[in-house]
């Protein structure tokens, strides 16, 4: 089993781990000082301890990322109401609503301090990019043409020309306001 794979968070989690590694304690070898009963004292000791988190806690959700806003007290909540909506699966008890009101305010709250903090480290355009990195459009995105005139423009560049002669270069001095 790889390193992360398995959660133990909940007091419940815990507490049976703990009970796990208590009884099969009873039958770990008992070492000398030996290198090779060393050795064998310590694959025991991972074999035990990799089976009670496998036994007592819960996979890891593969290839998911945690949000940034992503807080200890953000699981804290999150377990808390999962304990209270394993106690009343229905969901329509006071106490489940309660939970699920408490925790909803804990990840907004941890959301706004995110957030503030991130924009309160701006000190140029570039870290405001860098922030918002995930607003960049995923595909090719194909502006529409321009019709200036009656002649159809696709290129950036025959845009950009189009709207010049259009706009700027239609004026003149003798359009100005006078002055007073």
């Amino acid at each position: 089993m790889q390193p992360g794979r398995v959660r133990v968070i909940t007091d419940d989690e815990l507490k049976r781990f703990a009970e796990i590694v208590e009884l099969g304690a009873a039958g770990l070898p008992t070492a000398d000082s030996t290198p090779s009963e060393l050795d064998e004292l310590a694959s025991a000791l991972v074999n035990l301890l990799t089976s009670a988190a496998k036994a007592a806690g819960r996979p890891t959700r593969k290839g998911a990322r945690t949000a940034p806003w992503w807080t200890e007290e953000c699981a804290g909540a999150a377990a808390a109401f999962c304990a209270i909506r394993r106690l009343y699966p229905l969901g329509f008890n006071e106490e489940v609503q309660i939970a699920k009101r408490d925790f909803h305010r804990v990840v907004c709250r941890a959301k706004r301090l995110y957030w503030r903090n991130l924009i309160n480290t701006f000190s140029d355009s570039s870290s405001i990019f860098k922030a918002v990195w995930w607003l960049k459009s995923l595909g090719s995105f194909q502006p529409p043409p321009l019709q200036v005139d009656n002649v159809v423009y696709e290129s950036q560049i025959d845009k950009a020309n189009a709207l010049q002669r259009a706009t700027l270069e239609r004026r003149t001095a003798d359009n100005n306001i006078q002055d007073p």
